[in-house]
């Protein structure tokens, strides 16, 4: 997998990071259709990976709170950890099915 485009937004909805990053290796498939990335997009890209990245971590710190779909997975196409996002990412799972779970059950009486 590799990094084609950077957005970072905080909780005021301003956009703090939005943009393109030269791959290191050819893409094979853009997935156009629903990423939005084309070619010629990746060919505007200002920023390589490296650079992208210290972009990343100039904003982002071990105690920030990240939200968002799949921050797992981006964080590992990024080359980062963080060991409290782990522990969020866990507590919001078992807090999420628990809360569903008692959403059920009171529905159901």
């Amino acid at each position: 997998m590799e990094l084609v485009r950077l957005t970072l937004i905080n909780s005021r909805d301003e956009i703090i990071i939005d943009e393109l990053v030269r791959p290191d290796y050819d893409i094979v498939d853009y997935n156009t259709s629903f990423s939005g990335i084309t070619q010629e997009k990746i060919d505007s890209a200002k920023l390589n990976f490296k650079e992208a990245q210290q972009l990343f971590l100039n904003h982002v710190y071990e105690d920030t709170i990240l939200v968002g779909h799949s921050l797992e997975s981006d964080l590992k196409v990024l080359r980062v950890s963080f060991t409290f996002f782990y522990l969020f990412f866990f507590s919001f799972i078992f807090f999420s099915y628990f809360f569903l779970l008692l959403s059920l059950y009171f529905s159901s009486k």
